[in-house]
């Protein structure tokens, strides 16, 4: 770009940055000729070693740390002037660049003899002027210079060339017996050309940044593009015995009624246990905009561990295993619904000592994929209530900018804030590695004898360029060097994100995947208590029917996009503090028999010993209430969620009719102080409101 004589101010805030101090004593052996014969003659061989070197020296110069700041002050200045000076500058831009290339080309390459041009002034000029009918040109005003051969050339307004060296006296009119008409030189000439056309690629270069990738006109480097994510294959496997009918869930899309008595592998189920509630929050979001969901974007599972059951009060170790039944409200004739609920123990642990966390979260347009956004703000809302009131939270979000939502805020202002408007929406790309620049300057002011730790919440996969690779490495690792512990948790699905992790390994950090809000809750939990939340590992839940007593049965949710293709809903998983995890089954049951109808083992390990603890449970027919409206309100919630779900997504075994009634119907029997829950209001919402968009 050429210097227009407008950067003055921008010199001024680049003067003075210091310089590495070895950076002189490198560039000195870089001088003309060879280090072995200087005085040799330079030969493209020479200067191609040269360069190399100057290349080299220049690739590794450290950014000095007073330059960042002196770069954003000149973006703020020189941020886009109003549109009608932009206007006013470009035509003005325009006529300077006409008439400088009108003169160029109307100036001969070479010219006559002096004595001829001022034998024969303007015959090009009095023969267009004929040819138009217009008034010949003044054949009076030659271009000429003094004679004086070491003068500068200065052209002046009217048209002379003068004298423009130092201490000379204003230029004044020469009579022409003593002016000498020559020429222009043809190099100044030249110059022009170039300059004008250096304006041009400049102004086109400044109009294709305007036009990609949405820029906006915004000359700052672009953030890193995110990785396309391929949608994970969920569900479970079904089985290839006997008995099992694969046909009918490759045409619906649900696992089919499945007779324990068909095949001896049909008498046992495994259950899943998740906690991923993406798919509830996306249909919460997409009807409250004013439409239903996808159908085939409705998990059950997900709408299960949606909410927080009323369930008894938790164990102080371990999981406890909790079963209730009931009569299926919606069909006749022997049809049974049991819920299994597995529940993790709160222990009872001393308060933890003061600590100040950095939670820096990814507000980009990938936080909207999967509701990631919905998660980190449940997740955000709970630890606010873990909290003690000496703890501090300084909260980071950023997008293609970093902003600081939350700076040392305590319990109350921090509750305050995650459960108000002002964290804003996802929008935009991520640029991660200001982000990190952004928790490296707060942890640094952060500086105290409280404990500091960070967290990093981001979606998606990183690309960074060996410049960013470097700083962020540089970053983390000085955080690390202090003492300030750093994690990434990359709230995405599909393997490891290796960017992320040769960071880590490269500055002494932790990279881990969540997959849930329950997930981002328990990293933010151990980052804030410095304690390990896990209260069991590999736990598993298997249950056996009675084949004698139980007819058919079918597991609702966790259904498996293919047959063949692999699955990824855990049939082992960690517990941690406080967390539940539910499996809800539809089951024919023989009106007379025995009384046993199935039994529940639940398994999983010590975190500290490693022990292998078990639970197991006789379901006898006793535990069915009589009807709904008698069964616990744990189980009333988890069964209107799962039939919700199934009515969103077409289910084959959705009630018929008109479905949305029933199930509102089910919500009148509902314990009343259930139904008074912020989240399970939220189902009755989407249900009032699906109802009246369907």
């Amino acid at each position: 770009m050429p210097d227009f004589g407008f950067d003055d101010w921008i010199d001024a805030q680049l003067r003075n940055v210091p310089v590495p101090a070895d950076l002189l004593s490198k560039l000195s052996k870089v001088g003309p000729g060879s280090p072995e014969e200087p005085n040799r003659e330079t030969t493209p061989r020479d200067q191609k070693i040269r360069d190399g070197r100057l290349d080299a020296i220049l690739r590794h110069v450290p950014v000095p740390r007073s330059l960042e700041p002196r770069l954003l002050r000149i973006a703020f200045h020189r941020r886009s002037p109003p549109l009608p000076w932009q206007i006013g500058l470009a035509a003005g831009l325009m006529i300077a660049v006409g008439v400088a290339v009108t003169g160029y080309f109307g100036l001969p390459s070479r010219g006559p003899s002096p004595r001829s041009v001022a034998q024969q002034p303007g015959r090009a000029a009095q023969e267009r002027s004929a040819k138009h009918n217009a008034p010949p040109v003044s054949s009076t005003a030659p271009i000429v210079v003094p004679t004086s051969p070491s003068s500068a050339i200065e052209v002046a307004q009217d048209g002379v060339i003068h004298d423009g060296s130092a201490g000379s006296s204003p230029p004044q009119r020469e009579s022409p017996q003593s002016r000498v008409a020559v020429p222009t030189p043809l190099p100044k000439w030249e110059d022009l050309a170039r300059f004008t056309k250096s304006v041009q690629l400049a102004v086109e270069d400044k109009m294709r940044v305007q036009d990609a990738l949405g820029a906006g006109g915004h000359l700052d480097r672009l953030p890193d593009l995110e990785v396309l994510e391929v949608p994970e294959n969920r569900g479970i496997t079904p089985p290839r015995v006997r008995g099992y009918d694969l046909l009918f869930q490759l045409k619906h899309g649900e696992h089919p009624f499945a007779s324990p008595a068909a095949h001896p592998d049909l008498t046992t189920s495994r259950v899943p246990l998740t906690f991923r509630t993406a798919s509830y929050d996306l249909a919460l979001r997409n009807i409250q905009d004013g439409h239903l969901p996808a159908a085939d974007e409705v998990r059950v599972e997900d709408f299960l561990a949606a909410f927080d059951y009323a369930l008894p009060p938790a164990p102080t170790s371990g999981l406890a295993l909790h079963v209730a039944g009931s009569p299926s409200p919606l069909k006749d004739g022997g049809l049974h619904l049991l819920q299994f609920t597995v529940q993790g123990a709160v222990p009872k642990t001393a308060p933890h000592s003061s600590k100040r966390l950095i939670c820096v979260m990814d507000q980009s347009i990938s936080m909207r994929k999967a509701a990631r956004w919905e998660a980190v703000r449940h997740a955000l809302a709970k630890i606010g209530q873990q909290m003690s009131e000496t703890d501090r939270v300084t909260l980071i979000g950023f997008a293609e900018q970093p902003t600081v939502l939350a700076n040392n805020a305590t319990r109350g202002q921090f509750q305050a804030l995650v459960t108000s408007d002002d964290l804003g929406s996802p929008s935009g790309l991520a640029n991660f590695s200001l982000a990190i620049e952004s928790a490296h300057e707060a942890a640094q002011v952060a500086k105290s004898s409280m404990p500091t730790t960070v967290l990093f919440l981001t979606a998606g996969r990183k690309h960074l360029d060996e410049a960013a690779m470097t700083h962020a490495t540089q970053a983390l690792g000085e955080l690390a060097d202090a003492g300030v512990a750093w994690e990434i948790l990359r709230i995405a699905q599909g393997g490891t994100d290796p960017t992320l992790v040769e960071l880590a390994e490269a500055a002494h950090g932790k990279v881990s995947d969540a997959t849930s809000g329950a997930e981002i809750y328990d990293a933010l939990l151990e980052k804030l208590t410095g304690r390990s939340s896990t209260v069991a590992v590999g736990a598993s839940l298997k249950v056996s029917f009675d084949r004698q007593i139980v007819t058919g049965y079918r597991l609702l949710g966790h259904e498996s996009a293919t047959l063949t293709g692999g699955s990824t809903d855990p049939l082992e998983v960690d517990f941690h503090c406080g967390q539940t995890a539910t499996g809800l089954y539809e089951l024919w049951i023989k009106p007379t028999g025995h009384d046993v109808v199935a039994t529940a083992e639940l398994t999983w390990h010590d975190p500290k010993s490693g022990q292998l603890r078990r639970v197991a449970q006789t379901i006898r027919r006793a535990q069915f209430s009589k009807s709904f409206s008698q069964a616990p309100a744990w189980f009333q919630q988890g069964v209107i969620a799962a039939k919700t779900a199934e009515v969103l997504r077409g289910s084959y075994f959705a009630p018929s009719g008109n479905p949305w009634a029933q199930v509102f119907a089910l919500t009148q029997q509902l314990d009343p102080a259930v139904a008074e829950r912020k989240d399970f209001g939220l189902l009755l919402d989407l249900i009032r409101n699906a109802d009246r968009l369907h």
